[in-house]
Protein backbone atom coordinates (compact mmCIF):
# COMPACT_ATOMS: atom_id res chain seq x y z
CA UNK A 1 0.00 0.00 0.00
CA UNK A 2 1.31 3.43 -0.90
CA UNK A 3 0.99 5.95 1.97
CA UNK A 4 0.74 8.84 -0.52
CA UNK A 5 -2.31 7.28 -2.16
CA UNK A 6 -3.78 6.74 1.29
CA UNK A 7 -3.50 10.51 1.89
CA UNK A 8 -5.42 11.19 -1.33
CA UNK A 9 -8.08 8.65 -0.44
CA UNK A 10 -8.38 10.22 3.01
CA UNK A 11 -10.17 13.23 1.54
CA UNK A 12 -13.24 11.00 1.26
CA UNK A 13 -14.59 9.93 4.67
CA UNK A 14 -13.65 6.26 5.00
CA UNK A 15 -11.67 6.39 1.75
CA UNK A 16 -8.40 5.51 3.42
CA UNK A 17 -9.98 2.45 4.99
CA UNK A 18 -11.38 1.44 1.57
CA UNK A 19 -7.94 1.89 -0.04
CA UNK A 20 -6.31 -0.23 2.67
CA UNK A 21 -9.05 -2.87 2.26
CA UNK A 22 -10.10 -2.56 5.91
CA UNK A 23 -13.81 -2.70 5.14
CA UNK A 24 -14.72 -3.74 8.69
CA UNK A 25 -13.75 -0.23 9.87
CA UNK A 26 -16.28 1.50 7.61
CA UNK A 27 -19.28 1.08 9.97
CA UNK A 28 -17.20 2.61 12.77
CA UNK A 29 -16.12 5.54 10.57
CA UNK A 30 -19.56 6.29 9.13
CA UNK A 31 -21.31 5.65 12.44
CA UNK A 32 -19.00 8.05 14.27
CA UNK A 33 -19.20 10.73 11.61
CA UNK A 34 -22.98 10.36 11.29
CA UNK A 35 -23.50 10.59 15.04
CA UNK A 36 -21.30 13.67 15.38
CA UNK A 37 -22.96 15.38 12.39
CA UNK A 38 -26.40 14.68 13.91
CA UNK A 39 -25.31 16.07 17.29
CA UNK A 40 -23.83 19.15 15.64
CA UNK A 41 -27.01 19.90 13.70
CA UNK A 42 -29.31 19.22 16.66
CA UNK A 43 -27.27 21.33 19.10
CA UNK A 44 -27.01 24.16 16.54
CA UNK A 45 -30.79 24.22 16.04
CA UNK A 46 -31.47 24.25 19.79
CA UNK A 47 -28.84 26.94 20.32
CA UNK A 48 -30.47 29.16 17.67
CA UNK A 49 -33.94 28.61 19.13
CA UNK A 50 -32.88 29.56 22.67
CA UNK A 51 -30.78 32.43 21.35
CA UNK A 52 -33.74 33.95 19.50
CA UNK A 53 -35.99 33.40 22.51
CA UNK A 54 -33.48 35.06 24.83
CA UNK A 55 -33.16 38.04 22.50
CA UNK A 56 -36.96 38.29 22.32
CA UNK A 57 -37.24 38.38 26.10
CA UNK A 58 -34.50 40.94 26.78
CA UNK A 59 -35.26 43.43 23.97
CA UNK A 60 -38.20 45.03 25.88
CA UNK A 61 -40.38 44.93 22.76
CA UNK A 62 -43.85 43.45 23.44
CA UNK A 63 -44.20 42.41 19.77
CA UNK A 64 -41.43 39.80 20.02
CA UNK A 65 -42.26 36.57 21.83
CA UNK A 66 -40.36 33.63 23.27
CA UNK A 67 -40.99 30.82 20.77
CA UNK A 68 -38.99 27.97 22.37
CA UNK A 69 -40.49 27.72 25.85
CA UNK A 70 -42.58 30.68 27.11
CA UNK A 71 -42.43 29.41 30.70
CA UNK A 72 -38.67 30.07 31.01
CA UNK A 73 -37.18 33.23 32.44
CA UNK A 74 -34.48 35.24 30.73
CA UNK A 75 -31.80 33.80 33.05
CA UNK A 76 -32.91 30.23 32.27
CA UNK A 77 -32.96 31.00 28.54
CA UNK A 78 -29.44 32.40 28.76
CA UNK A 79 -28.20 29.27 30.60
CA UNK A 80 -29.78 26.98 27.98
CA UNK A 81 -28.46 29.13 25.12
CA UNK A 82 -24.92 28.97 26.50
CA UNK A 83 -25.16 25.25 27.22
CA UNK A 84 -26.33 24.39 23.69
CA UNK A 85 -23.67 26.63 22.17
CA UNK A 86 -21.00 24.80 24.18
CA UNK A 87 -22.42 21.41 23.15
CA UNK A 88 -22.47 22.55 19.52
CA UNK A 89 -18.82 23.60 19.68
CA UNK A 90 -17.85 20.31 21.36
CA UNK A 91 -19.65 18.26 18.72
CA UNK A 92 -17.96 20.17 15.88
CA UNK A 93 -14.56 19.76 17.56
CA UNK A 94 -15.32 16.06 18.07
CA UNK A 95 -16.24 15.71 14.40
CA UNK A 96 -12.99 17.33 13.28
CA UNK A 97 -10.97 15.22 15.74
CA UNK A 98 -12.69 11.97 14.75
CA UNK A 99 -12.17 12.68 11.05
CA UNK A 100 -8.50 13.39 11.77
CA UNK A 101 -8.22 10.07 13.60
CA UNK A 102 -9.68 8.20 10.61
CA UNK A 103 -7.08 9.85 8.37
CA UNK A 104 -4.31 8.97 10.82
CA UNK A 105 -5.59 5.39 11.04
CA UNK A 106 -5.54 5.02 7.25
CA UNK A 107 -2.04 6.49 6.98
CA UNK A 108 -0.57 4.31 9.74
CA UNK A 109 -2.34 1.23 8.36
CA UNK A 110 -0.84 1.90 4.91
CA UNK A 111 2.64 2.21 6.44
CA UNK A 112 2.30 -0.96 8.52
CA UNK A 113 0.81 -3.11 5.76
CA UNK A 114 4.29 -4.32 4.76
CA UNK A 115 5.49 -4.85 8.36
CA UNK A 116 6.79 -8.38 9.02
CA UNK A 117 4.50 -10.10 11.52
CA UNK A 118 5.82 -13.61 11.03
CA UNK A 119 6.60 -15.93 13.93
CA UNK A 120 10.37 -15.67 13.29
CA UNK A 121 10.79 -12.41 15.19
CA UNK A 122 12.89 -12.17 18.31
CA UNK A 123 13.66 -9.40 20.77
CA UNK A 124 17.32 -9.03 21.68
CA UNK A 125 18.78 -6.66 24.21
CA UNK A 126 22.18 -5.25 25.03
CA UNK A 127 23.30 -3.25 28.06
CA UNK A 128 26.19 -0.84 27.97
CA UNK A 129 27.54 2.50 29.09
CA UNK A 130 27.81 5.56 26.92
CA UNK A 131 30.44 8.23 27.61
CA UNK A 132 29.39 11.87 27.65
CA UNK A 133 31.14 15.15 28.30
CA UNK A 134 29.62 17.59 30.81
CA UNK A 135 30.34 21.08 29.47
CA UNK A 136 29.58 22.79 32.79
CA UNK A 137 31.89 20.74 34.99
CA UNK A 138 34.42 19.87 32.28
CA UNK A 139 34.39 16.19 33.27
CA UNK A 140 33.85 12.99 31.34
CA UNK A 141 31.10 10.73 32.64
CA UNK A 142 29.18 7.62 31.66
CA UNK A 143 25.44 7.06 31.21
CA UNK A 144 23.81 3.63 31.30
CA UNK A 145 22.16 2.58 28.06
CA UNK A 146 19.77 -0.22 27.14
CA UNK A 147 19.44 -1.26 23.51
CA UNK A 148 16.47 -3.34 22.30
CA UNK A 149 16.32 -4.78 18.78
CA UNK A 150 13.50 -6.59 17.04
CA UNK A 151 15.05 -8.88 14.45
CA UNK A 152 14.20 -12.00 12.47
CA UNK A 153 15.33 -15.12 14.34
CA UNK A 154 17.74 -16.12 11.58
CA UNK A 155 19.82 -12.97 12.07
CA UNK A 156 21.36 -13.28 15.57
CA UNK A 157 24.05 -10.65 15.18
CA UNK A 158 23.71 -7.69 17.55
CA UNK A 159 25.23 -4.38 16.65
CA UNK A 160 27.26 -2.94 19.51
CA UNK A 161 26.17 0.26 21.16
CA UNK A 162 28.11 3.09 19.51
CA UNK A 163 30.48 5.04 21.75
CA UNK A 164 31.11 8.65 20.91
Amino acid sequence: MDPQKAWRWALIPGGGQIYNRRYWKLPIVYGGIGTLVYLSIDNRQKYQCYRQSYLAVVDNDPNTVNTCDPSLTDAQLKILRDAYRQQYEYSVAGLIGFYGLTILDAFVDAHLSSFDVSDDLSLQWNIGARPHYNAFSGQLGYSPQLQLQLRPKGNKKLRPIPHF
